[in-house]
């Protein structure tokens, strides 16, 4: 189709003089499952426009077009798309005019690595300001994510947060108890239990996420399906940022970690305080002063917010599955599952162990599944899929599952165990157990049991005691396994000096190959 067929069909869309009047159509930008976008200028003073068309003709579709439309129009801020109009066609068919933004998503960028740790700073500045300016304005973006951010002319300086398309106004919203509103992988725990209290908290979830992402090239919760994702976000701690990318400033990790923490009254709440937060790492960045970088403040989550008494309760993976159900996704479990995971036991499905803990988990634990035991043994710990929290019970569970093999057990016995540090038991026996814990499921076969073990002998905030060799020998061996994040926990070993050469050398040797087979690390890029 020409270009002049083009334009002749968007205007044959829109079929209204005024429109037309106001604004002059010059071609398409877009499709969607809503519409489409067309590229546009304003007749009056000659700049460029983004036009958003609803095709949709559904009651609720038009409402929440409607919705984002009228949240968009009260907010006005640097780092937020420009509102410009929004109405109906001739022909009935609802749109709304923004700001035209050249540019590329952040999504696009990082496609080609993560950000330099100054431009991540900035970002968060930029974003965390956005966020800020919309709570005060009474509205959750919602759905804050890499492709959600545009950095116009590709200058992070620039970063402007886009598509309030399932954003919450305080008089408006849209959703009800159940609906999954947001992106897997990006959403804070309530959100993807479908909880309908959620407020600027998610939004700080989501900046965090998309911040991990920045620094480490990879989002902190990811999966094959909806359901892998939902599950790693509410019931698994993403890799430390120091882990997998070793130059990161501790206060900087410190930070990102405080903003996914899983419980909203243990996460910040205040956009402004992270704004400050990321500024005084900038100007620690800009004067070199590593002392002010290296601290881990207390950050209170200060919040004035109400939530609901039952919305404290524990996040369960059955909550987000029968939320998922309820909004249609097609989730399909298998019924074996993967290598490594024991086969099934007592007849019961093999995910239903994951997905609900009363569902046959301590059976196929006892009956020598090593994967059912990591979910019961999580099942104690957390308080989720029926069960009673119970500390002693979850370490029994993790430590047997170890036993029978699975890595995720070793790790997790081992860390729950040192959590009993400074309890009044014995603290070194806890430490000898961890270790050998830790071992075992190092010599089983897990990289990132390794990269535990490694890094719980790494000084200063290693629990085993500082040993560079054990240190270094341990991520190697997670690095060999690849488990990049071990090779570059390890590689800041080696930068800085540390480990014996014979240690050293295989190291080396390590993250070679892992480069050499496309690891995603700045490292690698500068080697090739």
């Amino acid at each position: 189709m020409t270009s002049d067929d083009e334009l002749g069909r968007l205007r044959a869309l829109i079929a209204d003089p005024t429109f037309e009047a106001r604004f002059e159509v010059i071609g398409a930008a877009g499709t969607g499952g809503m519409g489409e976008v067309m590229r546009a200028r304003a007749r009056d003073d000659g700049r460029p426009l983004a036009i958003k068309l609803l095709a949709a003709t559904g009651l609720s579709e038009r409402a929440r077009f409607t919705a984002e439309a009228e949240i968009l129009e009260r907010l006005d801020h640097p780092a937020i798309v420009g509102y410009v109009a929004h109405g109906v066609t001739g022909r009935g068919q609802p749109y709304l005019a923004m700001e035209w933004l050249d540019g590329e998503t952040l999504a696009d960028r990082l496609r080609g690595g993560p950000l330099a740790i100054d431009d991540a700073i900035a970002l968060g500045q930029r974003l965390a300001a956005a966020l800020a300016y919309a709570h005060g304005q009474a509205v959750i973006h919602r759905d804050v994510k890499p492709s959600n951010v545009i950095l116009v002319g590709g200058a992070v300086a620039a970063a402007r947060l886009i598509d309030f398309g399932v954003a919450k106004g305080h008089d408006r919203d849209l959703t009800h108890t159940g609906q999954l509103i947001g992106t897997p992988g990006y959403m804070a725990p309530e959100q993807a239990l479908g909880r309908r209290a959620v407020d600027g908290r998610a939004d700080l979830f989501a900046l965090g996420a998309t911040l991990y992402q920045a620094l480490a090239g990879a989002p902190p919760f990811a999966g094959d399906e909806v359901m892998a994702v939902l599950a790693q976000v509410l019931l698994h701690e993403p890799t430390p940022l120091t882990a997998v990318r070793p130059e990161v400033p501790p206060r900087l990790a410190h930070l990102i970690a405080a903003l996914l923490a899983k419980q909203p009254d243990d996460r910040l709440a205040d956009a402004t305080v992270v704004e400050a937060e990321l500024a005084t790492m900038a100007a620690a960045r800009a004067a070199r002063d590593r002392a002010t970088l290296a601290l881990r403040p207390r950050l209170v989550p200060t919040t004035t917010v109400a939530v609901p008494r039952r919305a404290r309760r524990g996040l369960t993976l059955a909550a987000a599955l029968v939320v998922a159900g309820a909004i249609g996704l097609t989730v399909a479990w298998r019924a074996e599952r993967s290598t490594g995971a024991g086969p099934p036991m007592g007849g019961a499905p093999a995910a239903g162990c994951d997905v609900d803990v009363r569902r046959g988990c301590a059976a196929r634990c006892a009956a020598g599944d090593g994967e059912a035991c990591y979910f019961l043994g999580e099942g104690h710990a957390l308080g989720f899929g029926g069960l009673v929290k119970d500390d002693a019970g979850a370490r029994t569970a993790l430590t047997r599952g170890c036993d029978l093999g699975s890595g995720r057990a070793c790790t997790k016995a081992a860390t729950r165990g040192l959590e009993q540090l400074g309890r009044g038991g014995d603290d070194g026996a806890i430490r000898a157990a961890a270790a050998a814990v830790l071992r075992r499921g190092c010599d089983l076969g897990s990289g990132h049991t390794c990269r535990r073990l490694g890094l719980e002998y790494t000084s200063p905030d290693g629990r085993l005691g500082a040993d560079d060799a054990l240190a270094v020998d341990a991520l190697t061996r997670g690095c060999e396994l690849a488990d990049y994040p071990s090779c570059w926990a390890v590689a800041g070993l080696l930068d800085a000096g540390r480990g014996p050469a014979i240690h050293r050398a295989r190291a080396s040797a390590a993250i070679a190959q892992a480069c050499a087979q496309g690891a995603p690390h700045p490292r690698c890029a500068a080697a090739r």
